[in-house]
This record gives structure tokens, C-alpha cells and sequence, in this order.
């Protein structure tokens, strides 16, 4: 109920606290087939966290919440919980699939009125686990990922804030793209490698977003960043340069 009032401005959050890095301790990676008959101390350990898996949708399509949709409902844990926060969506895709998918999760419908901070503090007053794992809906992880983050988490109880390496990619990146410098591309084909997302938080009242446009986290005390050496911890991003565009041009009509 606080986090609700809060939101509201019934209740005044607490002054903000000072940020300062800490350096992880990463135990060991855990395969997609390791098995609680083969590690069952750390799995069982893993149940005592729990993560809000938080989505804000708008008209993404079928094409990018079904794989998000599928992907989640297969890895999260009974402990965690996924929530979806949808500003009205209108494409027929979108809403084909919310309504597909909708009784899995928690689902609630809010306008976001071209705020997007104010947007994901709403969101964040939905969700009820440990820690809020904030995910646009056109993201993806490898499944990897859900095996070994509760582990960081546990080896790292002090740290509040954990910034998430993208992995961003077009599909239809061109040569004449990368040689005119429209995006910077590595090696690997990554663009703005490693592209760091302030995304998992610990859910309590201090930690909030802020900014209408490009929001950002404030409110944290230790954080830290997770590798981007590998996908095991990143989040994977796949556009097409339209889409990329069609971003672009609705973000312009918010300044």
C-alpha cells in the first residue's frame, strides 16, 4: 500500500542516498542442463530470491511478445512473477497475444501519457518480489541467464542496482551502413557494444525513475555492472532499421 501512496505523492520517498560502485563476485556460470540432482544447494538457495519480470508494452506485435512471452513463462522461477504493463496497445498482433497470454501473468492497462519515468514507477508499484527486472518488450534473454543472475544476486546481497550489457543488432544492417558510421558496429556485428541498462533493481521505496524522456534510476546505493564479455548476462536486442526509425520518430514528438 505505501508503494501505492508514494507513487500517488501521498507519501514522500526518502531522501536520495549516495551511489557508489562495488565490484561483483561472480560464482560460477551454470549451464541451461545443470539440474537441482546436480547442484542442489545453489538451486535450492535460488528459490529464496524472487524477481518481478516487469514489461511495459505498446503495439511491439506478436512477432517480439511471443518469443518475450514464451521465453519467460519456460525459465521464471514459481517464486518470481511477471508483470505487464500495457499503454493501450491498438495493434492487432499486440492485442491478439496480450489476450492470448494475459492470464499468466499479472496484467494491468495504463496510458503513458508521454512519460516514461512516471510510466515505470507505476509499473514498479505493481510488482511485489525481491528484486524488479524492468525488460522492454521487444528484448529477449538466453536462457542462461535466468540460471545464473539469482546467483549473482545472492553472492552480491549488498548491491542494489545491477546496469545489464545489451546486445543490440539490426537484421538488416548493410555494409554501406556500418562504412557511413549510421551505428557502431564491433567485431561481433554488436551495435554500441556493450550498451549498459540500468534494469534490475531491488524493489523498495527509494529506487525510482526519473525523466519523461531517456528516465533513469536514481535513488540506489552500491551498484554494479554485470559482464558483458558473453551473452550469460546481457540482454539481446534484435531490430530492423524501420523499426529503429519508426523509434526514433516517436520519440521526437516527445520533446
Amino acid at each position: 500500500m505505501n508503494k501505492i501512496l508514494e507513487y500517488l505523492g501521498i507519501i514522500k520517498r526518502s531522501d536520495a542516498r549516495k551511489p557508489f560502485q562495488v565490484q561483483l563476485t561472480l560464482p560460477g556460470k551454470q549451464d541451461i542442463t545443470t539440474t537441482e540432482a546436480t547442484q542442489p544447494i545453489s538451486a535450492q538457495k535460488s528459490k529464496k530470491v524472487s524477481i518481478s519480470y516487469a514489461i511495459t508494452v505498446h503495439n511491439e506485435g506478436a512477432v517480439y511478445l511471443e518469443p518475450l512471452f514464451q521465453q519467460l513463462l519456460r525459465h521464471v522461477g514459481p517464486e518470481d512473477e511477471i508483470v505487464v504493463l500495457d499503454d493501450f496497445s491498438d495493434e492487432p498482433s499486440t492485442v491478439a497475444t496480450l489476450e492470448k497470454y494475459k492470464g499468466n501473468f499479472k496484467f494491468q492497462q495504463k496510458a503513458l501519457n508521454g512519460n516514461f519515468g512516471e510510466h515505470k514507477n507505476f509499473l514498479n508499484a505493481l510488482c511485489t518480489k525481491k528484486y524488479i527486472f524492468q525488460i522492454d518488450a521487444d528484448e529477449l534473454l538466453e536462457a542462461p541467464f535466468f540460471l545464473n543472475i539469482k546467483q549473482v544476486m545472492l553472492a552480491n546481497p549488498q548491491v542494489e542496482l545491477f546496469h545489464v550489457p545489451r546486445i543490440n543488432t539490426l537484421d538488416d544492417i548493410t555494409d554501406e551502413d556500418i562504412r557511413l558510421g549510421r551505428w557502431g558496429v564491433d567485431k561481433k556485428g554488436w551495435i554500441n557494444s556493450p550498451d549498459y541498462q540500468a534494469r534490475i533493481y531491488k524493489n523498495i521505496p527509494e529506487i525510482k525513475w526519473e525523466g519523461r524522456l531517456h528516465e533513469t534510476i536514481t535513488g540506489q546505493a552500491a551498484y554494479a555492472f554485470l559482464p558483458y564479455d558473453d551473452e550469460t548476462y546481457s540482454i539481446i536486442h534484435k531490430k530492423t532499421k524501420e523499426r529503429w526509425r519508426k523509434q526514433d520518430e516517436f520519440y521526437k514528438t516527445l520533446i
